[in-house]
């Protein structure tokens, strides 16, 4: 299922950038895989995936907004308080300041300064479902492979409260548009 999904998400960028304007652009819309850390005060560490899906836009020079919607691909299992437990993230949204750094003309590193809403499930015995929310931020390189689309690879701390963390590693595919 992953593999199909991610196909579809690589044809997709591919049939946008034969759509590209041939003048550069500041919007964008961006997709990826990530590794989500998650833990709070009865669950440690645990790594669900997510798929994340972006889109921004450039507000001055190599400062941009962008926001961010990721959703579950799958869960893990851990113990919750002695209970067998599927944990997953169902959804989460963030929106953030970007300033980048251009290193040469392919690479570019940035920064990610926002907030974000995590909704976390856990099904067992016991089934919950709960949302968390604060500061968020991260760091993210991405290195052109053509005028219009890029790779990126990018760690977020989503979430860093006092009995919630959430934390990502995520690999992608941006397009201009």
């Amino acid at each position: 299922m992953k593999n199909v999904m991610i196909a579809a998400i690589i044809a997709c960028f591919m049939s946008l950038s034969a759509l590209a304007d041939a003048q550069e652009s500041s919007a964008y819309f961006g997709a990826s895989v990530q590794a989500f850390d998650y833990q709070d005060t009865r669950v440690s560490d645990v790594e669900p995936t997510v798929a994340r899906f972006s889109i921004g836009s450039e507000i001055a020079p190599n400062v941009s907004f962008e926001a961010q919607y990721g959703i579950g691909l799958e869960g893990e299992s851990a113990l919750d308080q002695g209970i067998d437990t599927e944990v997953k993230i169902n959804e989460y949204q963030a929106v953030y300041f970007k300033p980048e750094l251009p290193v040469n003309e392919m690479v570019k590193a940035y920064g990610l300064l926002g907030y974000a809403e995590v909704d976390v499930a856990k099904e067992g015995s016991i089934a919950e479902t709960f949302r968390e929310y604060g500061l968020s931020y991260g760091l993210g390189a991405e290195m052109a492979v053509n005028p219009y689309a890029s790779l990126q690879i990018e760690y977020l701390q989503l979430l860093d409260e006092s009995q919630v963390e959430a934390s990502s590693l995520g690999l992608g595919l941006k397009m201009a548009f």
